[in-house]
C-alpha cells in the first residue's frame, strides 16, 4: 500500500512540477532552464538530459540541477530543430552514483529550437521579455475545464507571449482541434460542452515558436478524464462525515443543522437520522480537493478521504449561479505553502481546520485573519479564502441563486 500511495503521489505532483519549471530557447543554439524554490519542496536535485527528435535513444545528460544551482544553460544545439528535453526528480538522500531511487516518472516537453534569422530579432529582447506562463487545469463541473495562466496574484500579466489551446478526445479517429487562444489580457479560459467520461488531451502552442504539419511545438500537454456520478458518492461521504462530527457547546456562529435548514429551503433536503440532520442532495455539478489539489477519479476512497476530512477538517463552498451574469469557477490552488481559494461568490462552511484561515475581499481591501477550531459559516461571501498549510478536504458545490 506504501509504494502505491507513493507512486500516486508522484503522478499527483506533475502539475506542480511544471509550475515550478522553466524552459526557454534564447538564441538559436541556446535553451536556459531554471526550477524555482517550489520545486525543491519533495525532491534535492533534477536530472537533466536531451535529445532530438530523430535520436531518442541517445539521450545526453547534463549536471543536475539542484537546490543549490537551480539554473542550467545548455548551448551546442542545432538551430531550427526539434529536442525532447527530460527531467527526473530525485528523492532526497539519493546521489548522481545512486539513482535507483529516483522517481519512476519523468517529465518530458518539447522544444523547437528557433532559425537564426528569427533569433537575431528576439536575442536583444530576450532576458527583457517576461518569461511566459506555466498552465494548470481544472475540472469546473462533469461535462467543462477550466485552463488558466499562473501568474502573481498581485501584478498585472506583462509577458507578450500568445498561445493556442487544442483539445482532442483520447479515441483513434479523433484529431486535434483548436478551442482557444490566451495572452495577458485572457489569461483564463473556460471548455464547455465535453463528454461525460471521456479521456481528452489538451496541449498549449506558443505562436513565437514554429508550428509544423510533422511536429507542434507542445508548450504543455494535460490529459484529463471528465468524471460524473462517482464524484457525487466521494462527496456524499465527505458531507456524511462532517454531519457526524461533534457540535460545539457554543459554536462559532449558528449549527450547521440551522444554516442549513434557513439558507438551502428551496433546495431538496434529503432525511438522514443516522447523523442527525439533513443533507443536501448532490448533483453532479461538484469538485473535491485535498488540499489545493484537485482529487481525480482513480485517487479517490471514500474511507481515506473521510478520515481526512475528520483529522484536517474541510472547507465546503456553495458557490451561486446568478441569472445575470456568468458564473466565474472557484478556483484552488498552491500559493507559498498555504490553499488558495479564489473567486467565491456564495456561502462558506468551515469545520474542524485548525490553521490560520484568512478572508480577503479585493474590491473593499478587507481583510479578516482568524483560527476556526471548531464550525464557523460565512454568508454571501465574496472573495478569496487562505487557508494556511492545509491539508483537509475541499468541496465545491454551485447552487443557484437569483
Amino acid at each position: 500500500k506504501d509504494d502505491a500511495e507513493s507512486e500516486l503521489l508522484t503522478v499527483h505532483n506533475v502539475t506542480e512540477w511544471l509550475s515550478s519549471l522553466r524552459l526557454v530557447p534564447t538564441s538559436s543554439n541556446t535553451v536556459d532552464v531554471e526550477i524555482s524554490e517550489e520545486g525543491f519542496k519533495a525532491y534535492d536535485q533534477y536530472k537533466v538530459e536531451y535529445t532530438t527528435i530523430n535520436q531518442l535513444d541517445q539521450w545526453q545528460q547534463m549536471p543536475n540541477i539542484t537546490r543549490g544551482s537551480p539554473h542550467l544553460t545548455i548551448d551546442d544545439l542545432e538551430q531550427d530543430t526539434d529536442y525532447k528535453f527530460r527531467f527526473t526528480p530525485l528523492l532526497r538522500g539519493i546521489t548522481t552514483s545512486n539513482e535507483s531511487g529516483s522517481s519512476q516518472l519523468s517529465l518530458v516537453l518539447d522544444v523547437k529550437m528557433p532559425s537564426s534569422c528569427k533569433t537575431r530579432f528576439i536575442t536583444g529582447e530576450a532576458k527583457a521579455r517576461a518569461p511566459p506562463p506555466q498552465f494548470a487545469i481544472h475540472q469546473t463541473d462533469a461535462t467543462s475545464v477550466l485552463i488558466e495562466a499562473i501568474v502573481s496574484s498581485d501584478k498585472s500579466a506583462t509577458f507578450e507571449d500568445v498561445f493556442d489551446v487544442y483539445s482532442m478526445k483520447e479515441t483513434d479517429d479523433d484529431e486535434w482541434t483548436k478551442v482557444a487562444t490566451m495572452d495577458k489580457d485572457h489569461l483564463s479560459i473556460t471548455i464547455k460542452n465535453l463528454e461525460e467520461n471521456t479521456a481528452y488531451t489538451f496541449k498549449i502552442h506558443n505562436q513565437k515558436l514554429p508550428l509544423s504539419e510533422e511536429q507542434t511545438n507542445i508548450i504543455q500537454q494535460f490529459k484529463f478524464e471528465t468524471a460524473s456520478g462517482y464524484l457525487e458518492n466521494v462527496v456524499k461521504g465527505v458531507m456524511r462525515t462532517a454531519a457526524g462530527h461533534q457540535v460545539l457547546e457554543i459554536p462559532v456562529n449558528v449549527s450547521l443543522n440551522e444554516v442549513i435548514r434557513e439558507i438551502f429551503l428551496d433546495e431538496t433536503l434529503v432525511p438522514n437520522e443516522q447523523y442527525g440532520f439533513d443533507t443536501l442532495a448532490l448533483t453532479n455539478d461538484l469538485q473535491l480537493f485535498r488540499g489545493p489539489k484537485q482529487l481525480m477519479l482513480q485517487e479517490l476512497e471514500v474511507d481515506e478521504t473521510c478520515e481526512l476530512s475528520k483529522t484536517d477538517g474541510e472547507i465546503i463552498i456553495h458557490n451561486y449561479r446568478r441569472a445575470q451574469r456568468e458564473q466565474q469557477p472557484v478556483i484552488v490552488r498552491e500559493e507559498n505553502g498555504n490553499t488558495r481559494i479564489g473567486n467565491i461568490d456564495g456561502d462558506v462552511i468551515v469545520r474542524n481546520v485548525v490553521t490560520d484561515v484568512l478572508l480577503t475581499n479585493e474590491e473593499t481591501r478587507n481583510q479578516l485573519s482568524m483560527n476556526i477550531v471548531g464550525q464557523a459559516f460565512l454568508r454571501g461571501f465574496q472573495g478569496i479564502l487562505i487557508a494556511s498549510k492545509f491539508k483537509g478536504i475541499i468541496v465545491v458545490k454551485n447552487v443557484n441563486k437569483p
